[in-house]
């Protein structure tokens, strides 16, 4: 296994053990979500501006868009007290998500454009994630405590989509490797 699918692992690992935090805060009383998406935002845009350090020679700007787009939503909305109002809120995710997707896409278009199969599975992941963020969205307008599991659920799949890239890629290499 090469080092960046390694990275990309250990990031969507890591991305799954957040949501599953997310999803067991309700228990410790955590129901600040505006506080606490915005801390989201800032671990994601680290774990994502990490992924591109360690990644960098790749090319793949996935994770520096990433990152950048994630950390504005996240300090901004820490600093100036932001979204307040829950449909702010989700309004923010869902904006959050439709410029996530465009990024997503970009990537696609690399593996199409490189004549790599990948790209079929990117865009159905793509798919998921849009899916999964705009169930995530309407979702938003219950307590506290199921917001939080909400979001620690859209964190927690979209940590499995994107534990399928790195994994495809060992597979079809292996494959390739094992048939010579």
């Amino acid at each position: 296994m090469k080092k960046k699918q390694k990275v990309d692992l250990v990031i969507a690992n890591l991305l799954i053990l957040l949501g599953v935090i997310l999803t067991i805060l309700p228990k410790f009383n955590v129901i600040k979500i505006n506080i606490t998406l915005f801390i989201v935002m800032i671990i994601y845009a680290t774990l994502n501006m990490i992924q591109y350090a360690l990644t960098k020679k790749s090319n793949d700007m996935e994770g520096l868009f990433t990152s950048i787009l994630s950390y504005v939503i996240g300090i901004s909305g820490l600093t100036f007290n932001l979204f307040d109002n829950l449909l702010q809120m989700v309004l923010l995710l869902l904006a959050w998500i439709i410029l996530m997707s465009l990024i997503k896409l970009k990537k696609c278009d690399y593996y199409n454009d490189s004549n790599n199969k990948i790209w079929i599975l990117k865009v159905i992941s793509l798919g998921l994630f849009i899916l999964t963020g705009i169930i995530t969205c309407i979702n938003l307008y219950y307590s506290a405590d199921i917001q939080l599991i909400i979001l620690g659920l859209f964190f927690y799949i979209h940590g499995i989509l994107e534990m399928l890239d790195p994994i495809t890629i060992y597979l079809m290499e292996n494959n390739n490797e094992n048939s010579k």
